[in-house]
């Protein structure tokens, strides 16, 4: 049988995997269209949300009984943020603009298959993160 934490690792490992190969492709889209800005591209709430996922797939990945409250204010950043991103994508955005080609795969992943797949690791494998009324900060 196979324990919860290979599960989770196995997820978190995949969905990183998935960033990093959307990322990287859509970065060489942008290095290979004329006037387009990687500053540009890292400053959409898209890729933000994404990054923050890619950061915390990985370190659950690593070890997946991760704590504490660093990682909690972090998690929780990275799953509101992408939960935002493809509820307003899927109901607001979708559509305005057409993609072709590989930058349709790309759009896929950043607001389908990752926001879908953080949600689902969230509830359906560890660790059970503890969001505590200290981890929501009101500036």
């Amino acid at each position: 049988m196979v324990s919860t934490h290979a599960l989770s690792r196995l997820w978190h490992s995949a969905l990183a995997v998935l960033i990093v190969f959307a990322l990287l492709g859509q970065i060489g889209l942008v290095i290979d269209g004329h006037g387009r800005s990687l500053i540009n591209l890292f400053s959409y709430f898209t890729i933000q949300s994404n990054l923050l996922i890619l950061v915390a797939s990985v370190l659950i990945a690593l070890k997946p009984d991760r704590d504490g409250e660093l990682f909690a204010i972090f998690r929780l950043a990275g799953l509101v943020g992408i939960t935002l991103t493809g509820i307003v994508y899927s109901t607001v955005l979708a559509g305005t603009v057409e993609f072709v080609g590989a930058a349709w795969w790309y759009d896929k992943v950043f607001h389908y298959a990752v926001p879908v797949g953080a949600v689902l690791g969230f509830l359906l494998f560890q660790p059970r993160t503890r969001f505590a009324r200290s981890d929501v900060v009101f500036v």
